[in-house]
Order: structure tokens, then C-alpha cells, then sequence
């Protein structure tokens, strides 16, 4: 127990900051929703579904400026654009991308931090692969040297809770794929494929926003041919046909900060009658 003595005018000044202080901490749900679009697919369906995306402080749309691979910077000329919808322009875009065949949902990560607090959200998997082979000179035995390479997502937000209820969030996205395997010395070595962006952003609560821009480009090989005559040897290749294509994707991400606020009673504190701890009891006596 905690005795404070002193005149009714302080008693009461102490009691406003204990008030003020005996209260949990603002915190803030961030509802993420990572997408890749097929950009091959999307100009052959004819849908330019970005036009509703506004870019902040600019007329134009998120995606209609051109871009840069070597710059990241935030303003418009960079790998990445960022634009801003409400509520209803938000849910009315994602009903219209899980129509389409060119969108692809990668995650959908919600997590909750403190305000000022880091959130890290990786989700992905890790990929074994033999990254060395040793042979026994007198048994014959192979040992091999098992690696892991990681194809995930990560995405790293800070929220910072402002006044207007606004949210200014630093974010973070990063992407690693395989895009396939590389013999070397015998062995096969993923190769990886890293997208990411950094960007500052100031959003309304409730709000979300739109990072977009960052474009991959794959080629890929296709082999047909027609069964049996294509295995001849010699012959072989007269019943074969080889296709090569360039798959672009662009990375879209969705992020939607919810500020959820501190109660405005005190914090309940765990007693001993409930298993816990009690905390010092606090009297103030004029």
C-alpha cells in the first residue's frame, strides 16, 4: 500500500495523472491482403481495373506512370506507387479482382502491434536443396550437405498514431521466390527471385493503401511434341515444338491500418483472487 499526503488541490492533480497513466496503451490491427497480377492475362482480358486508384498528390493513377527499376522512390517515379481507398472503394476492388483469373491472393496476414511497435509478418516456406556432396574414399558413402532457401513474404509495418485519426505507417514489403534450379557441380542450386519497397505513408483510419509497381518478369520454356514420334532419335525433333514466353507480374498490396483505442476506464489489473498478481494499493489522504 502506497500513502500519499498532501493539500486537496495536488491530491487532485495526482489523481488526473494516475488516470491518465493507469491506461492501456493505443494499439493497431494491420489487415494486409498481398496479390500478383498476371500482366499477360490482364492485357489479353482488356480490363484496366487501376484506373480507380488515385495516386497521392497526383492526378494520376497508381499504375499509368512509367517505371524505373533502379529508384524506389515513393513520389511517382519509382519502383512502387501508392494510392489511398475507403472503406467501399476497397471492398468493391477486391470483390472485382477474385473475378478475374489474372489475380492471384499470395496472403492475407492481420496482426496487431503496439502504436510505435514493429509488426513483421512473414509467411512462406523453406526449400531443402543438397548444397555439397562428399564421398567417402573407402566405403563409397555419399554424404550430403543439406541448405535452405527461403520463398516467403515478408512485410514489416510500424504504425504511428497521429491526430485526425490518421495512422502514419513505414512499411516494408518483401517477396522471395524460386523462380528455378541451377545445376552446379552436380547439385541443384534455386535461384531466387527478391521484390521490395520501402515507403512512409499517412493513412486514415480505416483506410487503406495501395502499394504497387513492383514488376517481375519471368521467361519460361515450353517443350510439346507428339507422343512416341517425338522421342525418335535422329527424327525426334521434327515432331517437337518449343515455346518460349515472358510472364510479368506485378506485385499489389493492400494494407488497411485499424486504431484500436484505449479504453476510457482504468486498466484492470489482475488481483489475488483471481490467481494473480495485486497491485500496491494506492491511498490519498488530504
Amino acid at each position: 500500500m502506497m500513502i500519499i499526503t498532501d493539500t486537496q488541490n495536488n491530491l487532485n492533480r495526482i489523481r488526473e495523472l494516475i488516470e491518465k497513466l493507469d491506461m492501456p496503451p493505443i494499439q493497431v490491427t494491420i489487415d494486409a491482403h498481398i496479390y500478383e497480377i498476371d500482366k499477360n492475362e490482364e492485357e489479353r482480358l482488356g480490363v484496366n481495373w487501376q484506373k480507380s486508384i488515385p495516386v497521392a498528390g497526383s492526378a494520376d493513377n497508381i499504375f499509368d506512370m512509367s517505371i524505373a527499376p533502379e529508384t524506389s522512390d515513393a513520389g511517382g517515379t519509382g519502383v512502387f506507387r501508392f494510392g489511398s481507398l475507403d472503406i467501399n472503394q476497397f471492398k468493391a476492388l477486391l470483390a472485382m479482382l477474385k473475378t478475374h483469373s489474372f489475380a492471384k491472393v499470395l496472403s492475407n496476414p492481420v496482426i496487431t502491434t503496439l502504436n510505435n511497435r514493429e509488426a513483421n509478418i512473414t509467411v512462406g516456406q523453406a526449400i531443402p536443396y543438397v548444397s555439397a556432396s562428399q564421398v567417402n574414399a573407402e566405403t563409397g558413402q555419399v554424404t550430403n550437405t543439406i541448405a535452405q532457401a527461403n520463398a516467403n513474404i515478408s512485410l514489416i509495418v510500424t504504425p504511428s498514431v497521429t491526430g485526425n485519426d490518421e495512422v502514419f505507417l513505414d512499411i516494408k514489403p518483401t517477396i522471395s521466390s524460386v523462380l528455378g534450379f541451377t545445376d552446379l557441380g552436380g547439385n541443384s542450386t534455386p535461384n531466387l527471385s527478391n521484390r521490395s519497397a520501402v515507403t512512409q505513408v499517412i493513412c486514415k483510419n480505416n483506410h487503406t493503401i495501395v502499394i504497387g509497381g513492383m514488376i517481375k518478369t519471368d521467361k519460361s520454356t515450353t517443350l510439346s511434341k507428339v507422343p512416341f514420334f517425338g522421342d525418335l532419335p535422329g527424327i525426334g525433333k521434327l515432331f517437337q515444338k518449343t515455346t518460349s514466353r515472358e510472364v510479368r507480374t506485378e506485385l499489389i498490396i493492400f494494407i488497411t491500418p485499424h486504431i484500436v483505442h484505449r479504453d476510457s476506464n482504468r486498466m484492470a489489473r489482475p488481483s489475488s483472487h483471481d490467481g494473480g498478481y495485486a497491485a500496491p494499493r494506492l491511498t490519498l489522504q488530504p
